[in-house]
């Protein structure tokens, strides 16, 4: 049986990626922030290869990348010598709890990792050591609903709104809803900022 890393490393070899947030949606994201003023440095934990992290980097933010599939960093890492980003870039392939990032960060980003996250609570705990004081964490996960059903599949990547709420609460002061948009049937990708 493969552990995590090695299905990861297998799903970036087949050349498959996440959805991609547009450049609307990370305008509006550091709008909401505040204009961006706000915003110099960004970790993204689980980072794949750095979408996200590209179009911060291309709007002046320095950003710090993990992900535990190397061919995710090597892409991520392509993509940004390729385009000369002029940001500060750093990428790390390894699990976030193996590495020793010694700065904290404006804004920390779960994107589709809370619902395949086996310790939910660490990983909050993890998100909390590298945020600022009043920094800011944007999670972005499919969500689900208790009275539908759904495949085995959706139900693997995706969590419960009321579940993450408590998740949230449990670990965070402060939860804004920036974005709960329609992904697929009965299935909502909400993006939630908390602090």
């Amino acid at each position: 049986m493969k552990n995590k890393k090695e299905k990861w490393e297998e799903y970036y070899l087949s050349g498959k990626d996440f959805i991609e947030l547009d450049d609307t949606y990370v305008d509006e994201l550091l709008l909401f922030l505040g204009n961006g003023d706000k915003i110099k440095n960004t970790l993204d934990i689980g980072c794949g290869t750095g979408q996200i992290l590209f179009k911060l980097a291309e709007r002046g933010v320095d950003v710090v990348g993990v992900d535990i599939s190397p061919t995710a960093i090597e892409k991520a890492k392509e993509r940004f010598f390729k385009d000369k980003i002029q940001s500060s870039y750093e990428f790390y392939n390894e699990y976030i709890k193996k590495i020793s990032v010694n700065k904290k960060f404006d804004l920390v980003i779960l994107k589709l990792i809370i619902a395949i996250t086996d310790d939910k609570d660490e990983l909050m705990e993890t998100v909390k050591l590298y945020m600022k004081e009043n920094g800011h964490c944007l999670i972005v996960t499919p969500i689900i609903f208790p009275d539908k059903e759904y495949s085995e599949r959706i139900q693997r990547i995706s969590i419960y709104k009321d579940d993450l709420y408590i998740l949230l609460k449990k670990h965070f002061n402060r939860i804004d809803i920036f974005k709960e948009e329609e992904f697929d049937n009965d299935v909502m990708l909400g993006s939630y900022l908390v602090n």
